[in-house]
C-alpha cells in the first residue's frame, strides 16, 4: 500500500467521522487535507515507520501515534492560523513534537514530577530509582515517552474553532488554550476526551451551552470557561467530577438557572467562580466543601442566606458575594472562618449586628460591605483584626461611638465609615 493509503486507513479508524470526511475527499481544500499533504511529501521528520503501519498482522500502536500525533498538530496549526502566532517555535519542522512550542510529552512530564516530589521529600533519588518508577508509570499507562499529554498555547493569538481532530490525542491531560481568538460552541467532543485533567478555555469567544456529556470527564480536576458568552443552565452533571479543584464560569452573561444543589459532591473543590453571570435563586447548603478556599458569586441575582452555610468550611479564605440584591441573613457565625483574607458583601440585605467573634478574623485584610443592613456599634474585637487594611461600611445603620480597641487595627490603610449614625470622637488609640 502506498503511504497514503496508509495513512488514510488509519485516520478513517482513529478521527472522528467529519474529521476524516475532510481528509478524505480529496477534491475539498480542508486544513486537514493540508495537514496530510505536510505529513506526506514535505515533513522531514525521520521517526515516520510507514511499513510497520501498514502491516496489519502486526499493528504498531507507536508508529500510528508517531504519525497520528503530527497529523493533528498540523491540522491545529493550520486551523489555528499558526502562520500569524506569537510564538509558533519549531511548528511544522522536523523537530519531535514533543520539541514544538506548548507541546509537552509523557516523558517530559514525568521528569518534571520527580523533581517536584524530590524537592517536595528533601532529599534526592537515585538516577536508577527515577528510571524505574518512570519505566513502570509507562507500562501502566500504556503510553511511551513521547505520547503527547499536554497542549498549553494560552495567550499566543490562536483564531478559529478546536477541530474535531483533537479527540485523537486520546491521552492528553492538559489543555490550555485560554486567553485567545477562540470561537463557536464548546466543542462536543472535548467532552470525550476522558483522560483531560486540565481544561482552560477562558478569555475566548465560546458559545452556547455545556453540555450534560461534561459528566464524561471524571478525570477533570480543572476547569475554566469564564470570559465567553456561554448560555444556558450549569448540569447537574458537573457534580459528578469528584476531582474537581477550579470551576470558573464568571463573566458569561447568558448562563442562567440556579446553583445546581449537586455541587455539593464536590469535595476537592477549592475555586468556585460564578460572579457576573445570571446565576438565580438561592445557594445550596455547601457546607460539605471542607477543602474550598474560594467562592464568588458577585453580582448576580441570588436570593436568601444559603451562603451562611459556607461558615462551616474552615478551609474559607475569599467570600464573595456583594451585589446580589435579595441575599438576607447575617454574619453569626463567621468567627469560625479564621483563615478568612477577603469578605465582599456590599448591596446586599445582609444585615443585623457586626458580631463580636468577626475579631477572630485575623487574616482578614478587606471588608467591603457598603450598602448593606448592619445596625449597632463597630465591635472593639475588631481591633484584633491585625491584618486588616481596606475597610468598607459605608451607609450602613451603624450606630455609637468609635470603641477605643479599634486602634489595634494597625494596617489600616483604607476607611470608609461615610454615611452611617456614628458618634463621638476618633479613639486616641
Amino acid at each position: 500500500a502506498s503511504k497514503k493509503d496508509t495513512a488514510l486507513a488509519v485516520l478513517k479508524r482513529r478521527l472522528p467521522v467529519e474529521s476524516y470526511t475532510a481528509v478524505s475527499e480529496l477534491e475539498l481544500k480542508t486544513p486537514q487535507n493540508e495537514a496530510l499533504d505536510w505529513v506526506l511529501y514535505t515533513d522531514e521528520y525521520e521517526g515516520y515507520d510507514w511499513e510497520a503501519m501498514a502491516n496489519k498482522d502486526n499493528e504498531d500502536e507507536d508508529a500510528e501515534e508517531v504519525f497520528m500525533q503530527r497529523y493533528v498538530c498540523a491540522t491545529l496549526y493550520s486551523v489555528l492560523d499558526g502562520d500569524n502566532w506569537i510564538d509558533n517555535s519549531n511548528w511544522m519542522t522536523s523537530e519531535n513534537v514533543c520539541d514544538w512550542y506548548g507541546v509537552t510529552c509523557a516523558g517530559d512530564m514525568d521528569e518534571e514530577k520527580e523533581e517536584e516530589n524530590d524537592a517536595q521529600e528533601g532529599t534526592g533519588k537515585e538516577e536508577e530509582n527515577k528510571e524505574t518508577r518512570t519505566r513502570a508509570i509507562r507500562k501502566l499507562q500504556k503510553m511511551s515517552d513521547d505520547t503527547i499529554v499536554s497542549l498549553q498555547l494560552m495567550g499566543n493569538k490562536l483564531e478559529g474553532w478546536l477541530p474535531p481532530d483533537i479527540r485523537a490525542l486520546a491521552s492528553l491531560e492538559h489543555l490550555e488554550v485560554h486567553r485567545n481568538r477562540l470561537r463557536g460552541e464548546i466543542p462536543p467532543y472535548l467532552y470525550e476526551m476522558t483522560s483531560l485533567k486540565t481544561l482552560f478555555l477562558d478569555d475566548n469567544n465560546l458559545e452556547g451551552p455545556m453540555s450534560a456529556d461534561i459528566g464524561n470527564l471524571v478525570n477533570l480536576e480543572k476547569l475554566t470557561l469564564s470570559e465567553n458568552k456561554v448560555s444556558g443552565e450549569i448540569p447537574t452533571e458537573v457534580g459528578g467530577l469528584e476531582k474537581l479543584t477550579m470551576f470558573w464560569l464568571y463573566e458569561n452573561k447568558r448562563i442562567r438557572g440556579e446553583i445546581p444543589a449537586e455541587i455539593a459532591n464536590l469535595v476537592n473543590l477549592k475555586s468556585l467562580a460564578l460572579f457576573n453571570t445570571n446565576i438565580e435563586g438561592a445557594i445550596p447548603n455547601l457546607s460539605n466543601l471542607q477543602a474550598l478556599e474560594v467562592f464568588k458569586v458577585e453580582n448576580c441575582d441570588l436570593t436568601g442566606d444559603g451562603y451562611m452555610s459556607l461558615y462551616d468550611v474552615p478551609t474559607l479564605k475569599v467570600l464573595g458575594i456583594a451585589g446580589n440584591k435579595e441575599l438576607t441573613g447575617s454574619l453569626e457565625g463567621i468567627g469560625k472562618l479564621t483563615k478568612l483574607e477577603e469578605l465582599y458583601l456590599g448591596e446586599t440585605q445582609i444585615g443585623g449586628t457586626l458580631p463580636e467573634e468577626m475579631g477572630n478574623l485575623v487574616n482578614l485584610w478587606v471588608i467591603k460591605s457598603p450598602e448593606t443592613g448592619f445596625t449597632g456599634p463597630i465591635p472593639g474585637s475588631f481591633g484584633r483584626m491585625t491584618s486588616l487594611k481596606d475597610l468598607n461600611l459605608k451607609e450602613n445603620a451603624l450606630t455609637g461611638p468609635l470603641d477605643e480597641g479599634l486602634g489595634g487595627m494597625t494596617s489600616l490603610i483604607k476607611v470608609d465609615l461615610s454615611e452611617c449614625s456614628l458618634t463621638g470622637a476618633l479613639p486616641e488609640s
